[in-house]
């Protein structure tokens, strides 16, 4: 019998026959944007962050580190979820966007922060309030206890004194996304995930990422109600070296029994509701699959299990036998007729704090929630200059609405792989393909980082040190070994045309289609034409039952969570090189996995679009 995760995969896919039958977006029923603050106090965290916009005029200090305490944790606040513009609405109140992006602009995810021995802040659990920049204090004391409990003795926890939790409300984003709202949730989160890494790789901080925990008592220990708010992920920060790692740090299947007892009663449906959208049937329960009860042993995930078999391939399908891409020449095949596709959605977006009109993209960071109160009381830093660094390159990151159809360069594409994957390759072996000349001879006076500084600098291990081996060791791996990659490459300069299997060990591409696969794209990607435009596009996928054996349900939430975070490096380094991303939550399924020549077992998890941006 199918997994509930591949249950939840198949009934949440977008299909063109039936994607108009979803029903109508109650535009006035939106709920609010911005948590309630239930407390009197709060921790004004604005001056700790006017600090750090100056610290990013002057290269010198942009590469220190800020001061232990609450500059620092202000820091990391705001760089991976805060406030950093706003769009004047027609309205009454303003739209504001956010360090990371999120699906239609809904922002569902919310962070909260554990600390103790910090200077400047007392020791206790706060709600991160990014509407008034500020520290909502949740209980008072060191709960560390249990903390280390309820992460099922973690070492991470033991060793560090700081810990951030992410949480996500569905109502947010199943107001408009429905059952699929889930799958948006968690990208969303993974979105400001891997902004969070990378500000600690910066830094020269240490993390670890957490996901295997006891659901119930997180939700008991940071009040959240249930079926409305629930706990997603938690990540341990300390000084560099400082935190105590445990390999596969994630929970392994959750017996059969434990689901039938987390899933009885969560079936119930209110029907004729207008609130139906708040609770969803379908993404609570594939919550409720992936909890973990109280009391039950989490065992690591082995490191060497199998990341999957090879991919099949279907007849009818021009194939080429795996080698070398960039040397190969077989002919080109006229690609197979894709199906009628559907337009997006209407949005906005902005570069610094200027609005541009423009068609947007489901995974795109433009802000469509009202702002409740006075907003007066909202405080944005300024936005820093445009010289890149990774904290620059968070505040001038925006989707892009809009590709021009030209040529990316293969420089471009291995740069941004090489940037989003953190594998364990040589650095050498990576120049030595060609990729990244340009920036590798860069000068990093001013701020501007190389893709050889970034990957061997001292707060980051280099990887000229390190075999090239698999990436599913990597520290920021959830799912390791389980998610799989493609590329679809329409304009990439000395990469023919094609689809493309990617292994990010060595930044490997191994060609399995040949052809013009533009109406392809356009068309799995609801019509856009940021899709039919674009360069290459990204697409992650999963063999949806070899995720089940090994993590349980949960292994879906993991899944999503790193294509997230893997999603909005590309992003960043995209921007640097002088290319624009846009991330796809929103896509026919069936189509996608026609295109990638994958059969219906691999789930498409994510899609990330890069190409040459319109000149604003």
């Amino acid at each position: 019998m199918a997994s509930f995760t591949e249950r939840y995969h198949e009934l949440t896919k977008y299909n063109p026959h039936t994607i108009d039958k979803l029903g109508p977006v109650h535009w006035d029923q939106q709920p609010p944007a911005f948590k309630p603050i239930s407390s009197k106090t709060k921790i004004d965290l604005l001056s700790r962050l006017q600090a750090v916009m100056d610290h990013l005029e002057d290269a010198a200090k942009a590469a220190e580190s800020p001061e232990a305490g609450l500059e620092e944790i202000a820091r990391l606040l705001f760089f991976t979820l805060g406030l950093t513009a706003r769009l004047p609405n027609q309205g009454d109140t303003d739209y504001f966007l956010r360090a990371a992006p999120s699906a239609g602009g809904l922002y569902p995810t919310e962070l909260y922060v554990a600390a103790r021995n910090q200077s400047g802040l007392p020791d206790g659990i706060y709600h991160y309030h990014s509407l008034k920049s500020a520290l909502i204090p949740v209980w008072q004391g060191s709960f560390w206890g249990d903390l280390k409990h309820y992460f099922r003795d973690n070492p991470a926890v033991d060793s560090s004194n700081l810990i951030f939790l992410f949480t996500g409300t569905y109502a947010r984003s199943a107001w408009r996304y429905k059952e699929r709202a889930y799958r948006r949730i968690l990208l969303d989160t993974g979105h400001a995930l891997g902004n969070l890494l990378e500000v600690c790789r910066r830094d020269g901080l240490d993390f670890s990422v957490m996901g295997g925990f006891e659901d119930e008592g997180l939700e008991e220990l940071l009040f959240l109600t249930p079926k409305e708010e629930f706990p997603l992920l938690g990540v341990a920060v300390g000084p560099q070296g400082a935190l105590a790692h445990r390999a596969g740090q994630l929970p392994g299947p959750v017996p059969a029994e434990a689901i039938k007892q987390l899933t009885r009663g969560n079936a119930d449906r209110t029907e004729g509701s207008d609130e139906d959208y708040v609770v969803d049937p379908m993404q609570v329960q594939q919550n409720a699959c992936e909890r973990i009860p109280k009391g039950m042993a989490l065992r690591p995930a082995p490191l060497d299990a199998d990341p999957g078999t090879p991919f099949a391939k279907t007849q009818g399908h021009t194939e080429v036998t795996p080698g070398s891409a960039a040397s190969l020449t077989a002919g080109r095949a006229s690609p197979p007729a894709s199906s009628e596709a559907e337009t997006a959605s209407g949005g906005a977006s902005l570069t610094g704090n200027t609005a541009a009109a423009s068609t947007a993209g489901d995974q795109g960071s433009t802000a469509s929630a009202s702002t409740p109160g006075n907003d007066s009381d909202v405080s944005i830093p300024e936005d820093a200059p445009p010289s890149f660094n990774v904290l620059k390159g968070i505040l001038s990151r925006r989707s892009c609405r809009k590709f021009n159809s030209a040529v990316a360069t293969m420089e471009q594409l291995k740069s941004v792989l090489a940037y989003a994957y953190r594998c364990d390759q040589s650095l050498a072996s990576l120049l030595s393909t060609g990729c990244d000349q340009s920036l590798a001879s860069k000068s990093s006076a001013g701020g501007d980082q190389s893709l050889a500084s970034l990957l061997s600098t001292g707060r980051e291990p280099s990887l000229a040190s390190k075999s090239s081996t698999a990436c599913e060791g990597n520290a920021w791996a959830l799912s390791g070994g389980h998610l799989h990659f493609h590329i679809v490459a329409l304009r990439v300069d000395g990469l023919e045309s094609g689809v493309y299997a990617f292994d990010p060990a060595d930044l490997s591409l191994t060609q399995s289609r040949v052809g013009d696969f533009t109406d392809d794209v356009y068309g799995m990607c609801l019509g856009q034409d940021l899709a039919a435009d674009c360069s290459f596009a990204l697409v992650h996928t999963a063999h949806l039952a070899e995720l089940v054996a090994a993590y349980g349900d949960r292994g879906y939430r993991y899944a999503c969570l790193d294509a997230g975070q893997i999603g909005e490096r590309v992003n960043l380094w995209a921007d640097h090189v002088g290319l624009g991303s846009s991330g796809i939550g929103g896509y026919y399924d069936d189509q996608a996995n026609e295109l990638l020549d994958l059969p219906l077992a691999h789930g498409i998890v994510y899609i990330t679009l890069v190409g040459v941006p319109v000149a604003a």
